[in-house]
């Protein structure tokens, strides 16, 4: 279906910081590829959407339809506490593991012996869905640090979680990592989510995670067979990724946010650099075109200011390879990073409307699989609601925008829809397919 409805999730409050419109903590997700993203920076409100309804960020003015969702009048609005299941009282959990708020201010040490005691470890975060949950968990609390499991004690500057492993995924703050030695830990309020490399002997809340009971050993990684660029593609056997030179003349060029909408129309983003070797790759790529020495956009930009830089496709900072004096962000206008001229192929922070060559890089090609759900026919209460499990749900056939989509579900003694676990998602979904 190409229908669009308004979800009870958003960050209206804290940027970042999502929540449930009836104060229910976010224990679920289901987000698209590349969400939540801040295109506009006024994305604050979700939508359930596309082929699967999986669920995007969208500015919240939009006109669109809802489902509203309330309990049975029968039922007690007491709040019942339940457990988790395959986690300890107190626990939450997401995903295949738990996690725990510490109540007590710890040193980086403290805190991970105080987690291994629970079974557990200091958390890692491998993914900006994680990393959500995490902040609706944190968020609003009044102590400004909590622990993660990250640091760079073992050699400044490479930071390891724990477990001795490389993060796949960060969120720093502004002019984090830096250059001092220490440990990580997540900020609380305005800084909601974001890292600080502070002291480790610094005295803050901590939290611990471990792998939910009754949840397999994820299975060892099993390599297949290498996949091929599309045609026009350039790319290697080692390289998970294709990618495409644009190279365009005067007002052909384009401005970053011009160039990024081009890549994802074409099933793309703009080229994302992890690792010296992928630097490496495309300046031999470029080098072989004759095009080393041209101006192109890269995928690197500065959402927000107060955040750092971040990779288009939300994956961790953990390369640079600046020119001589930059990032400046000059007049605090420079927002977008490119290639600059030189034969070496460095980064030049510049504002984001300049006209550039660009960059796009794509996934080779996957299978995907499907799963279709089958739904029976649902009972309905004498004035329209569906009833499915213990709860009633309401769907619009009306389009408003997503304050007044709770203001009518509130006017009935609902609220916009939560959705706790995948088979709510699935049943909301295929209901309105």
């Amino acid at each position: 279906p190409t229908e669009e409805l308004w979800l009870g999730l958003n960050d209206l409050k804290a940027h970042f910081y999502f929540e449930w419109s009836d104060g229910t903590p976010v224990m679920f997700t289901k987000w698209q590829c590349r969400h939540p993203t801040y295109k506009n920076g006024l994305e604050d409100c979700v939508v359930m959407k596309g082929q699967d309804g999986y669920w995007a960020t969208d500015v919240c003015d939009k006109q669109l339809g809802y489902i509203c969702k309330k309990k049975p009048s029968s039922q007690s609005s007491e709040k019942e506490t339940i457990q988790d299941p395959g986690c300890q009282k107190g626990w939450k959990r997401y995903g295949f593991h738990c996690y725990l708020m510490g109540s007590a201010l710890l040193t980086f040490s403290e805190a991970n012996k105080t987690c291994e005691q629970s079974k557990a470890y200091l958390a890692t975060v491998e993914s900006r869905n994680e990393q959500a949950f995490l902040i609706s968990l944190m968020g609003l609390r009044s102590e400004k640090y909590f622990w993660i499991g990250l640091s760079d004690t073992e050699e400044r500057g490479s930071f390891r979680w724990t477990s001795g492993e490389t993060p796949l995924f960060t969120h720093w703050n502004t002019a984090m990592p830096g250059k001092e030695q220490g440990c990580v830990a997540m900020g609380t309020g305005i800084a909601a989510g974001l890292w600080d490399v502070v002291s480790c002997e610094k005295k803050a809340n901590y939290l611990c995670k471990h792998q939910a009971v009754g949840v397999p050993s994820p299975a060892p990684l099993v390599r297949v067979p290498a996949a091929t660029c599309p045609e026009g593609w350039d790319g290697t056997s080692q390289a998970d990724s294709c990618f495409r030179f644009f190279v365009r003349e005067g007002n052909q060029k384009k401005s970053w946010f011009e160039a990024e909408e081009f890549c994802r129309e074409i099933g793309g983003n703009l080229v994302t650099i992890n690792t010296r070797e992928d630097q490496i790759l495309l300046w031999q790529l470029a080098s072989d075109k004759g095009l080393h020495t041209q101006a192109f956009w890269i995928g690197l930009f500065l959402l927000n200011p107060d955040e750092g830089f971040a990779w288009i496709d939300g994956s961790p900072v953990i390369y640079e390879n600046w020119d001589e004096g930059e990032p400046n962000n000059h007049e605090e206008l420079e927002h977008c990073v490119m290639f600059n001229r030189s034969p070496q192929m460095r980064w030049n922070d510049l504002r984001c409307e300049h006209l550039l060559n660009w960059i796009c890089e794509t996934k080779k090609d996957m299978n995907v699989i499907y799963m279709i759900l089958c739904l029976s026919e649902y009972q309905t209460t004498n004035d329209g609601w569906i009833i499915y499990e213990d709860k009633q749900y309401y769907f619009s056939k009306e389009r408003v925008h997503m304050e007044e989509a709770r203001r009518i579900c509130q006017k009935n003694f609902a609220n916009l829809v939560v959705i706790e676990n995948e088979s709510k998602r699935q049943f909301l979904w295929k209901y309105v397919s």
